[in-house]
């Protein structure tokens, strides 16, 4: 094989690269900007269904009713979100093996995700319990949520190389919420503010989640015609 020939399939190799990279990267923030709506709905559903749920009188009901609808809407959102990535998974395995070469086995993938659920259940239970009103709860649910945060963060890091736009958004606004809520308990001493705090949460979620899935096109505007592969 002359020089001409090796130069040709350098060539053909890095354009065949680049097109399955960004192929990935569109995909990717598609999945991301279901995985925003998914979520915002579930955050949604937090909020409200407190209103409900607070008229049960008998204190025990209400707890079992606030963990049984909070951690099946944590299954459901955490099983569709699955759904959704696994569908790129193919495309995903290949973009980690040229770009992120010592990347996590999927096993320990597995169990961080496993993690995640077991810390948000555990969240949810101490949102809807009455430790929250105490320094303690406050610094356990910071703790928390900063934790399922920083995970989301480090995600779509792995994920997209550079986090979008959207994705900057939606995680500043998380941790802002995290934080400005918990900061409304200990200057109130009540959780009664708790819930508003999560709003624009909510609100910046959907928002992502439309312009996620309205630009994640934008990755393929330079993408190579497979035509120019051969």
């Amino acid at each position: 094989m002359n020089q001409d020939e090796l130069l040709a399939l350098s060539d053909h190799l890095k354009c065949v690269g680049t097109k399955a990279v960004n192929l990935d990267r569109y995909l990717q923030r598609r999945a991301w900007g279901i995985y925003y709506s998914i979520w915002a709905f579930s955050i949604f559903l937090f909020i409200f269904l407190s209103y409900p749920i607070g008229y049960i009188n008998q204190g025990y009901i209400q707890l079992l009713a606030y963990i049984t609808s909070y951690v099946l809407i944590v299954f459901f959102a955490s099983y569709f979100s699955g759904m959704v990535f696994s569908k790129a998974k193919r495309l995903v395995n290949l973009q980690r093996s040229l770009s992120y070469p010592q990347q996590m086995d999927p096993e320990k993938n597995s169990f961080i995700g496993i993690l995640l659920i077991v810390l948000l259940v555990a969240a949810i239970s101490l949102i809807s319990s009455g430790l929250l009103k105490t320094s303690l709860g406050i610094l356990l649910e910071v703790s928390f949520l900063g934790f399922v945060d920083f995970y989301v963060y480090r995600m779509l890091k792995k994920s997209l190389g550079k986090i979008p736009y959207e994705g900057l958004m939606a995680v500043s606004f998380f941790m802002f919420s995290n934080i400005g809520s918990a900061i409304t308990v200990i200057i109130y001493r009540s959780s009664e503010y708790f819930e508003y705090l999560w709003i624009p949460t909510v609100i910046v979620w959907f928002l992502a989640s439309i312009y996620s899935l309205y630009h994640a096109r934008d990755e393929l505007v330079n993408q190579p015609d497979m035509q120019e592969c051969n």
